[in-house]
């Protein structure tokens, strides 16, 4: 953040790219991914200790965001949920670990870092996968690019989107390419980074200097072109809710839901 000119950081809010510079739950999966892959010799229940370890300290050392607290929470309940033999479901640990945050703080609901976060990961849990199913009918098939990067990005931008208009007063239509034309090429930065810090070889280090250089012109050009980007002095509180609502409403109607017949809250005609 001390590196951040104030230019550069208002090209990085214009992009919508702050969740890419920002430490989240992305980054503990990636941390838990690698520890699976490295410690697969061992049994998963001694490797339960060293999974939690590994998270809490990073989210230590990442500053204790709210962001990646929620993280931490959601994901310490499902690795809970797997050392008892209890089967994991993102429909409770979601909710469950927004309770244990908000019973622990119960003023972090007024911390807008804390809004975008949840708002975000209800989006992949709940819009992402009512846009899949709508792409599956489209192109007859999965499309890995527009599954995996476009719609996920447009998930996170439309149910983020409430919080952003009323807490900043600001839209933008630069998120949704932005991201899909960084993501792809940063996505393993930090994995290089791990790779550069633990064997100090020059050729990690040039992959990250070049990915971040990548990530550094796409977001100097998107706020160099002075357009796609609205301020507003006040925004009126009855938009974010429309958006909200149909949000919600799109996705009850759209959310795939498996084995219709013989599900207990839907009856299908």
């Amino acid at each position: 953040d001390r590196l951040f000119s104030e230019e550069f950081d208002r090209s990085v809010r214009i992009a919508g790219v702050s969740h890419i510079v920002a430490a989240s739950g992305y980054n503990i999966t990636i941390l838990i991914l690698a520890s699976s892959k490295l410690l697969s010799f061992i049994p998963f229940k001694a490797r339960f200790p060293i999974n939690l370890a590994l998270i809490w300290g990073f989210c230590i050392l990442s500053g204790l965001s709210p962001s990646i607290l929620r993280a931490c929470i959601m994901t310490t309940i499902a690795l809970c949920g797997t050392f008892l033999g209890r089967r994991n479901t993102v429909h409770v640990t979601l909710p469950l670990a927004t309770l244990i945050f908000v019973l622990v703080d119960p003023k972090i609901v007024l911390n807008v870092g804390f809004q975008l976060s949840v708002m975000a990961t209800l989006g992949l849990i709940y819009l992402q996968p009512s846009l899949v199913s709508i792409a599956k009918k489209i192109f007859k098939r999965e499309v890995g690019f527009v599954n995996d990067t476009l719609l996920t990005t447009l998930s996170c931008t439309v149910t983020t989107l409430p919080v952003t208009i009323a807490t900043f007063c600001t839209l933008s239509i630069w998120s949704v390419l932005a991201n899909c034309l960084i993501l792809p090429v940063v996505e393993t930065t930090m994995l290089f980074g791990v790779l550069a810090l633990v064997s100090g070889s020059i050729i990690f280090y040039s992959i990250i200097d070049t990915q971040l250089r990548y990530f550094e012109l796409v977001v100097n050009y998107i706020g160099s072109r002075g357009w796609g980007y609205w301020e507003f002095e006040s925004t009126p509180i009855w938009i974010p809710i429309v958006i909200l609502v149909s949000t919600i409403i799109f996705c009850i109607y759209f959310y795939p839901v498996g084995d219709e017949n013989n599900n207990y809250y839907l009856k299908i005609s």
